[in-house]
C-alpha cells in the first residue's frame, strides 16, 4: 500500500517552513522513520521530507512549462519532425506543470547502511515522497525495498 511518507507524522521534526514574501523555500524538513529491507534483513533509517511552499511549486511548474514550450517553439523549424515534436512538447509542458504543481513533498537523498553488503551508501530516491520504494545496492546491485517503519 503506497502512502505519503509525511502523513500521520510522529510528532518529531521541524515544522513546515513558511514562505517568504516571494515564496522562497525556507527550511521545511520533517524526519520520517523507515526500514530498508533486503531479503529478510532490515535496517532502520531516517528520511528527510522536503516540503515545497506554494510559491516554490508555482515557480517549478512555470519553469517546466516554459522550457517545454520553448522546445516546442524551436521545433517548429524542424521539417516533418515538427508534426510530432510541437504537439508533444506543448502537451508535455502542461503535464509537467501539473505534476510539479501537485507535488508538495519530496524526499531528500539519504545515507544508510546497506543490509546486503553492510557498507554505508548514499541512496537516490524517486522524487515523490511515497513509500514503499524499490532501491538497489550501489556495490552489488542487489534489490532492496524501503518501507515505512
Amino acid at each position: 500500500m503506497a502512502g505519503r511518507a509525511g502523513e500521520g507524522g510522529s510528532g518529531e521534526g521541524g515544522e513546515r517552513g513558511a514562505e517568504d514574501g516571494d515564496g522562497a523555500h525556507r527550511v521545511a524538513e520533517e524526519p520520517v522513520s523507515a526500514v530498508l529491507y533486503a531479503g529478510g534483513e532490515g535496517t532502520d533509517v531516517r528520511l528527510r521530507v522536503l516540503h515545497h511552499p506554494r510559491g516554490r511549486r508555482l515557480r517549478r511548474a512555470a519553469a517546466g512549462l516554459g522550457l517545454l514550450w520553448l522546445l516546442a517553439a524551436v521545433s517548429v523549424f524542424i521539417p516533418i519532425a515538427h508534426l510530432i515534436l510541437v504537439p508533444g512538447f506543448f502537451l508535455g509542458g502542461i503535464g509537467l506543470a501539473v505534476v510539479r504543481w501537485k507535488r508538495r513533498d519530496r524526499f531528500a537523498e539519504f545515507r544508510a547502511r546497506c543490509p546486503v553488503c553492510g557498507e554505508d551508501h548514499a541512496f537516490d530516491l524517486q522524487e515523490a515522497a511515497e513509500l514503499p520504494q524499490r532501491l538497489r545496492c550501489p556495490d552489488l546491485d542487489a534489490p532492496m525495498i524501503l518501507k515505512a517503519g
